[in-house]
């Protein structure tokens, strides 16, 4: 009869319905959990202070770029300088537009630095007219240079003593810094 026929497919049609909600409300749970995976893998990660091993492997740009982040999170405003002379970054106070630091970076894998870096770098503070000179080598500096340095007024920064700089970096700014090396 028709009653019959449409009681049947009224009741098949719902229940056919029931089962497509139920469908669509379960895969939406499922199709939110990578979305919530991937939210919390997109969360800033804690950036850690490098290992000396670690800063013995950076190249010359990565050393500068931390560096200059790492001054700059400091209070300075740091400019890099092209590559093959005396420094290769300078730091100036702000609303300065003449350097008041001129830096050597080094980079990790070059061991430790000799006197020459620290003449040349004393040579190019007289010429700049600059007080103040840094050499940075995270692979050290022989008793040579540590005797030049000392003789010049010139500040050496081995591989322990950035790390002991970083480590004194709030966590939250830490990542921005050690990012500053990815030139």
């Amino acid at each position: 009869t028709a009653e019959h026929a449409l009681a049947l497919g009224l009741g098949g049609g719902s229940l056919i319905a029931v089962l497509f909600v139920w469908w669509l409300w379960r895969s939406r749970g499922e199709n939110t959990q990578p979305i919530q995976r991937a939210k919390a893998e997109a969360k800033p990660q804690i950036a850690t202070v490098p290992t000396l091993a670690q800063l013995t492997a950076w190249p010359t740009n990565r050393v500068r770029g931390v560096v200059a982040a790492l001054f700059e999170n400091a209070g300075y405003k740091a400019r890099l300088r092209p590559s093959g002379g005396e420094a290769n970054l300078e730091l100036l106070r702000p609303n300065m537009s003449e350097p008041v630091v001129l830096i050597c970076c080094l980079p990790g894998a070059a061991g430790m630095a000799g006197p020459r870096v620290v003449r040349e770098l004393f040579a190019g503070l007289v010429s700049s007219g600059v007080d103040a000179g840094w050499v940075i080598s995270p692979g050290g500096f022989s008793s040579e240079a540590r005797a030049e340095a000392t003789d010049r007024g010139i500040t050496l920064i081995n591989g322990e003593e950035l790390i002991e700089r970083l480590a004194k970096v709030p966590p939250e700014a830490l990542f921005r810094v050690l990012a500053g090396g990815d030139e």
